[in-house]
């Protein structure tokens, strides 16, 4: 529970209320191990707390999101429309995604991060954050058009 105290902590840093369906869709999107999507969590909330409504859960990642608590994570691939989620703040960590497959992974402790990146950009403005999106195909992608192929 130590991610519900952080997250608790923060909230009350940024001036949110901690409610309990906030904690709700915090917790349903924290159950993922990948990035899933806003239609997703609305689910898993729902298995948790069965009146709450999409609206809230919508709502609600877009407050966390626009707090810095989650950020959205990239396009699973081609033809994935669908809002991603992760529950990791942005800019702390980049994403590696198979464009077959569309598998959307972490990848910690590489790339640019944000002190690298304004400098890069120099004059231009204030860098937040950085997201760094790697594509490529998984080795079990590989691996299977490599039995088929």
């Amino acid at each position: 529970m130590e991610a519900i105290g952080r997250f608790q902590d923060v909230c009350r840093e940024r001036g949110l209320k901690v409610t309990q369906q906030r904690l709700e869709v915090y917790q349903a999107l924290r159950s993922f191990s990948g990035h899933p999507t806003a239609e997703e969590v609305y689910r898993e909330a729902r298995e948790r707390a069965p009146t709450i409504s999409r609206d809230t859960v919508y709502r609600t990642l877009g407050l966390l999101e626009e707090s810095g608590l989650i950020h959205r994570a990239p396009s699973s691939g081609p033809g994935d429309t669908a809002v991603r989620y992760d529950k990791e703040p942005a800019g702390h960590h980049h994403h590696l995604v198979c464009t077959v497959c569309g598998e959307v992974e972490d990848l910690h402790g590489y790339g640019l991060d944000t002190s690298i990146l304004a400098q890069a950009v120099g004059d231009w403005g204030r860098v937040y954050s950085c997201q760094m999106v790697v594509q490529g195909i998984c080795r079990a992608c590989l691996q299977g058009k490599a039995q088929t192929g």
